[in-house]
């Protein structure tokens, strides 16, 4: 097929967001090819709005060299950022790992929520927790010296 005209890849703009390039087109609308495009070594780039192609010229091993360094420096890059917010949490106190983050979240609740139950994985145990519990209410009413609202059954 016959391009309308050929583009360096350096002239035209890459949009990150989309992860493609693109260049203006005489329509007014804009010649797009993404980056598998061109990992594929395709290099005919179509406009969405005309029948007009332009040919992008580059150099397919140099372009997978450049996308494998920029990914190396993205990756080194979020390594950086993690340390970084690793050390000032550790300047405020915060503790060096989420883990202990988490532990003293979960100690907080415990010193704020009242306790619970546990839960039963039988029968046995669930009337175990039952007559603890009526023990419990008869004791804190004897106690307080005043009426008992738990009737002791022999079982």
């Amino acid at each position: 097929m016959a391009a309308w005209d050929d583009i360096d890849l350096d002239d035209m703009t890459f949009s990150e967001k989309d992860d493609l390039y693109t260049y203006p087109c005489p329509c007014g609308d804009d010649f797009f090819i993404t980056v598998d495009d061109l990992l594929g070594a395709e290099d005919l780039a179509p406009c969405p709005s005309c029948s007009l192609l332009i040919r992008v010229v580059y150099d397919p091993e140099a372009f997978l060299e450049s996308i494998e360094l920029e990914e190396e420096e993205h990756e080194e890059h979020e390594k950086d950022e993690d340390k970084a917010k690793s050390a000032e949490n550790a300047s405020n106190g915060e503790g060096k790992d989420v883990v202990q983050g988490d532990a003293q979240e979960k100690a907080n609740d415990a010193d704020v929520m009242p306790p619970t139950l546990p839960n039963p994985s039988s029968a046995t145990e669930a009337a175990e927790i039952e007559v603890v519990s009526a023990l419990d209410k008869l004791e804190l009413a004897d106690e307080a010296g005043g009426p008992r609202d738990v009737d002791v059954v022999d079982v």
